[in-house]
């Protein structure tokens, strides 16, 4: 692994308003960069390597917490796998507070989502 990159090299936007991200080959641990501490949502403290919903933010399938790298929540969403490299996909949530999180969706604007009755609004 090259340490003198840094995660924020690997960091993407991706489509259909899904937030900011880290695409990193398979040559790239994402353990090297991050902290693996549990944090607290609502209601709910998530350990790291434990599949989430995080309280319905996503509703169409779990994701892997993986840890924290500044205030940033890291998520893993899977990978893929071709003829010349292996890639892993991760998510990043900017954790505001324990009922407030951010979601860049582009590098000058996001989305603000505050957690009213157990719902994302």
């Amino acid at each position: 692994m090259n340490r003198k990159h840094g995660l924020r090299d690997y960091s993407v936007i991706y489509n259909d308003k899904l937030g900011m991200g880290y695409i990193l080959p398979d040559t790239v641990d994402i353990n090297c960069f991050i902290e693996q501490i549990p944090v607290e949502i609502g209601d709910q403290t998530i350990q790291p390597n434990s599949e989430t919903t995080l309280l319905g933010y996503f509703d169409i399938k779990p994701a892997k917490y993986i840890g924290m790298l500044g205030n940033e929540m890291i998520f893993h969403l899977g990978g893929t796998e071709d003829l010349f490299e292996n890639k892993q996909y991760y998510l990043s949530l900017i954790k505001v507070t324990d009922i407030r999180i951010f979601s860049m969706f582009s590098h000058k604007a996001g989305r603000d989502f505050n957690l009213v009755n157990n719902k994302w609004k």
